[in-house]
């Protein structure tokens, strides 16, 4: 399970580099705009998503050491794991979104 996880990120990471940029910003991040426009799958593919090098690396040794140890553990395990990583994108795309819903509610405010 880690090492789809890794090679799923790091697969992801180039298409910022190659393909149409519109459609990464659409499908792979998360904002206001996708989400009120449907694009609910960007709570997940959002997670996807590294801004440069530096970013991708420390996220996939995070990632790496982090899940080696949960899904080897007897009383989690590889399934345990992949849940834990959805419901982390989930919830911090969900933090993200009310964060920057009130931002751009106290920015209306005379």
């Amino acid at each position: 399970m880690v090492l789809g996880l890794v090679v799923a990120n790091v697969a992801i990471f180039p298409l910022w580099r190659i393909a149409d940029p519109i459609f990464m910003y659409k499908n792979f991040t998360i904002s206001l705009n996708n989400f009120t426009s449907g694009r609910l799958h960007t709570l997940i593919t959002s997670t996807f998503s590294h801004v440069d090098i530096g970013h991708i690396i420390s996220n996939m040794i995070g990632l790496y050491f982090f899940g080696i140890n949960v899904s080897s553990a007897s009383s989690f395990g590889p399934e345990f794991l992949l849940k834990l990583y959805l419901a982390g994108a989930i919830g911090g795309s969900i933090f993200y979104l009310v964060h920057h819903t009130f931002l751009a509610a106290s920015l209306k405010v005379p």
